[in-house]
């Protein structure tokens, strides 16, 4: 089966890191949307196996993640919408409620199959590219009419 565990090789684990790292600190995501298909495709790690991988990274690539944006912040003018202040407050309010989808999300990992999580997750990643894309999609064919 395709979810055989196999070791991952030193080469795709400095890979799958490296781009779990830029693109959380570029874009401000990694784990479940990077680095869960990577570790899948370069590295054939089972799927709820690279999901928990996944999680085990996130407190290591957040507090750097966050440390580093901190400071850059600091150094943007109040009144830009990417200040420090804003964020914190807007981090503020989404925390109890992702701390609680957390909770349920990996509670239900547990008593599912790895099949059923890569269902989840080829479902919910065309869907979040699609509604990202729609702004930019919608203002281009306003403008070709």
């Amino acid at each position: 089966s395709d979810d055989d565990a196999r070791d991952l090789p030193a080469l795709h684990g400095a890979g799958i890191g490296t781009v779990m790292g830029f693109l959380s600190g570029l874009l401000g995501i990694g784990g479940g949307v990077v680095g869960v298909p990577l570790m899948r495709a370069w590295a054939r790690i089972p799927m709820k196996r690279a999901v928990v991988t996944s999680v085990c990274t996130m407190v290591p690539l957040t507090l750097v993640g966050a440390a580093t944006k901190a400071v850059t912040l600091l150094r943007t003018p109040a009144g830009d919408s990417n200040a420090l202040w804003p964020a914190l407050a807007i981090a503020a309010c989404l925390t109890p409620t992702a701390i609680a989808g957390s909770w349920i999300g990996a509670s239900i990992n547990v008593r599912v199959t790895g099949k059923a999580v890569r269902w989840v997750l080829a479902s919910y990643l065309p869907l979040a590219a699609a509604w990202m894309a729609w702004p930019v999609v919608s203002r281009w064919l306003a403008g070709h009419q």
